[in-house]
């Protein structure tokens, strides 16, 4: 026979054993499945997170000098002693850091449900009114539904975080607050006048990149900051709190890989010893075990890259369904294309592959001619 024409073909294979090959396919696709859909839960718990502990924190900083309050019996008093203190720490912020984005501000907490646990939002209380709209301005916010807040102890919401909690986000902040309006935002702000019972007042600026660096700034001014939140403390103890869900992440990836792994080199062992008097005859009319080993290789290649698109069908599908009767009714937005997710089950479908190697090599071993067959 003329070896330079002749080839040897994987589709006679695939298309005589389609239940073999059909197997294979579907548990390696409902692998990806599995792999990009949990990457997708575990984000709608870590990525509410990522949007609130440190994300909203590019746009601005908290922080204040050390204040002795001295004695007071009430929140009320507190306030009354405390504003002009903060009022003399604005002016003087505003005029090192040349600015006038410095605000006095209340803030207040409000929780955040995701699938699996609770994040939080913050909730700013401002003096004037020109100050409550130069932040929503900043942060993107714009008024969908009802009006801004005009009398005191009134806020408005994002209206996704409003999804999420409804009217219950007003029971962290106390008696006498109420929700006048919704905003649409990139982040879950929720931001309004102050009643008069909130104590956990500070300043705040404003500022477009989360390389401001302004704690850093004032210090090196002689200012004895006593308290910040910014970018990068709050960056830290995001991952103080997810970095744990990360690491069931590839825990759970690994563990499902070398199960996964292990069946398939164990079933795909016993179909290529079911071969070997079919791999005896390509070897007995002229083909070499290299020739062999391409034609199985390809076999293999076909498998793996269909049950990759297949995969990603069927994950895109679970993850829509989910973002549209879960996520959204809760008001966590999450993205559905996950590049990450998707080439860590294509890292671990590829190295299944590489182990597949394995018994295809000690298969090709043991090939002879038809004539040798014991």
């Amino acid at each position: 026979m003329n070896k330079g024409k002749a080839r040897l073909s994987p589709l006679p294979y695939i298309k005589h054993n389609k239940r073999r090959t059909g197997v294979l396919l579907i548990s390696l696709a409902m692998f990806f499945l599995m792999i990009y859909s949990f990457g997708y839960l575990l984000g709608c718990t870590i990525e509410p997170f990522e949007n609130n502990m440190y994300g909203a924190f590019s746009r601005y900083t908290l922080f204040v000098s050390r204040i002795e309050v001295g004695d007071y019996e009430t929140t009320e008093e507190w306030n009354e002693i405390i504003t002009p203190l903060l009022e003399e720490q604005r002016d003087r912020a505003r005029e090192d850091l040349n600015i006038q984005d410095v605000f006095v501000v209340r803030r207040g907490y409000t929780k955040i449900y995701t699938v699996m646990g609770e994040s939080y939002a913050d909730v700013f209380f401002f003096d004037s009114e020109e100050e409550m709209q130069r932040f929503g301005d900043h942060m993107g916010a714009t008024l969908v539904s009802g009006r801004m807040p005009q009398n005191p102890g009134e806020i408005v919401v994002d209206t996704m975080l409003y999804k999420n909690s409804g009217e219950d986000l007003l029971k962290s902040l106390g008696d006498g607050h109420v929700i006048v309006g919704q905003v649409e935002c990139p982040y879950y702000v929720a931001f309004g006048s102050p009643l008069g019972i909130e104590n956990n007042a500070m300043l705040m600026t404003i500022h477009e990149d989360k390389d401001a660096n302004i704690v850093e700034r004032l210090t090196d001014m002689g200012w004895d900051i006593s308290y910040y939140d910014d970018y990068e403390s709050s960056f830290e103890q995001f991952h103080e709190v997810t970095d744990s869900l990360s690491d069931i992440k590839i825990m759970v990836t690994s563990v499902a890989g070398v199960i996964l792994g292990i069946c398939v080199i164990v079933v795909l062992s016993i179909h290529i010893r079911d071969r070997h008097e079919e791999l005896c005859l390509f070897n007995s009319i002229g083909f070499s075990s290299y020739e062999i080993y391409l034609l199985m290789l390809k076999e293999l290649l076909i498998c793996f890259t269909a049950s990759i698109a297949v995969g990603v069908l069927l994950s895109f599908i679970a993850v829509a369904a989910m973002n549209h009767f879960l996520m959204e009714p809760m008001g966590l937005y999450i993205p559905l294309i996950r590049m990450t997710d998707a080439k860590m089950a294509v890292l671990m479908l590829a190295a299944i592959f590489g182990f597949c190697q394995i018994p295809v090599f000690l298969q090709i071993r043991t090939i002879n001619t038809v004539d040798q067959i014991e």
